[in-house]
């Protein structure tokens, strides 16, 4: 059985340097926009395996307008500033699992590449054998893009080779957890709305 144990994010949206510690059952509590959907959409996102058939902000708001390229943006829609990180950006989102039976931690993410003027471009990789350290993820406090990621990784004698697609993603979300990846895509968005739902149908269609 695979654990969550901790949850880095690096430039997503109002954090820009965070690592969250998860012991056994967490809860997350604070006041409105105190980040609690800012968080959950960081893991949803990367369980999902992309942004396609991710929902971001419905725990918080049906009708939410953020999306991917706003959150590595730091968006914050006032008249005075528009984004928090307006140039060249280099973001990460990274989860931390521990295998009881394997006795090993291991590291699902992303790493997400906005240059000033084009396009957004989406890495995602999974490591095993391997914990979250602020070293993989900032060089001097500056975000490692994928090639001194890379380097820094190829050092430590592993290989960051990711996915070249998002099924490819997904298929090896399911490998590692010994899953459905396609009804687990369909299950968490569902799992984050906080509406009621009905539990018999819900069971029914993906047990």
């Amino acid at each position: 059985m695979k654990k969550l144990t901790k949850i880095k994010l690096v430039n997503w949206h109002l954090f820009s340097n965070q690592t969250i510690e998860i012991k056994d059952n967490t809860l997350i509590s604070g006041e409105n926009g105190s980040g609690k959907s800012t968080l959950l959409d960081a893991v949803q996102y990367l369980l999902v395996g992309g942004r396609g058939g991710v929902k971001f902000n419905v725990a918080a708001n049906d009708e939410a307008k953020r999306s991917l390229e706003g959150y590595v943006r730091g968006r914050l829609g006032s008249e005075e500033r528009e984004f928090l990180r307006p140039n060249d950006v280099i973001s990460h989102v990274a989860l931390e699992f521990y295998d009881e039976d394997l006795d090993q931690f291991s590291i699902i993410g992303v790493i997400l590449d906005y240059p000033k003027s084009g396009n957004l471009k989406e890495r995602f990789y999974i490591l095993n054998d391997l914990s979250i350290d602020d070293s993989l993820f900032l060089d001097k406090n500056y975000p490692r893009d994928f090639k001194t990621m890379r380097s820094h990784l190829t050092e430590l004698g592993r290989e960051l080779k990711p996915f070249n697609t998002q099924r490819e993603y997904r298929e090896a979300l399911g490998r590692f957890f010994g899953m459905d990846a396609r009804k687990y895509a369909q299950i968490l968005p569902k799992a984050l709305a906080f509406k009621p739902i009905d539990l018999q149908a819900f069971i029914f269609e993906f047990y």
